[in-house]
């Protein structure tokens, strides 16, 4: 079932095809590529499709255009387009007559990482020491094991640092992205 699905997906779509069927198969293949990248950082397939919608969008898209594209819950699409915009991955638009709230991609490569970041790593990053003294008061309480505990626990601490001093590294590095 798999391969079949892949093939079809794999399958060109001959420059004859009326628009609608090229823009369909273009945004498919976005969908698998984006699908792809946020699964490497454990981020919902959701986030891809709608990201993957709006690039291939010519224009700016409101939700409720966002859900027909998608065929994703109205709190999918609304969750999924809130995430998006905390990442700094969209925009949102105004349209001069229309009330509703249009969104468009941000294709800065640089601005989306720093957001990713800021808004997924660095907080975690940030709790880590308090969660190293409760685990450090659980870990001396604690029977028995404690030697071994000792040491895993020492480790931690040791992966923290090396987190924080390669944080400005990783943010030097993104800055760099255009």
């Amino acid at each position: 079932m798999f391969l079949a699905m892949q093939a079809a997906l794999d399958s060109s779509i001959p420059a004859t095809a009326p628009p609608r069927d090229r823009h369909e198969a273009l945004e498919g293949e976005l969908i698998n590529l984006f699908t792809r990248l946020v699964q490497i950082v454990g981020l919902p397939r959701s986030l891809a499709e709608i990201y993957a919608v709006l690039f291939a969008s010519p224009e700016p898209m409101c939700m409720e255009d966002v859900i027909t594209r998608t065929r994703l819950s109205q709190g999918g699409v609304s969750q999924g387009l809130r995430q998006l915009r905390a990442f700094g991955a969209l925009q949102t638009v105004y349209v001069p007559g229309d009330r509703r709230t249009f969104f468009a991609i941000e294709d800065n490569l640089r601005k989306v990482a720093a957001g990713f970041l800021k808004e997924q790593v660095l907080p975690q990053i940030e709790d880590w020491p308090a969660r190293m003294q409760r685990i450090r008061e659980l870990a001396s309480s604690a029977s028995g094991q404690a030697s071994a505990s000792t040491q895993r626990i020492e480790k931690l601490g040791r992966w923290h640092r090396r987190l924080e001093q390669a944080t400005p590294d990783l943010l030097k590095l993104i800055g760099q992205w255009t």
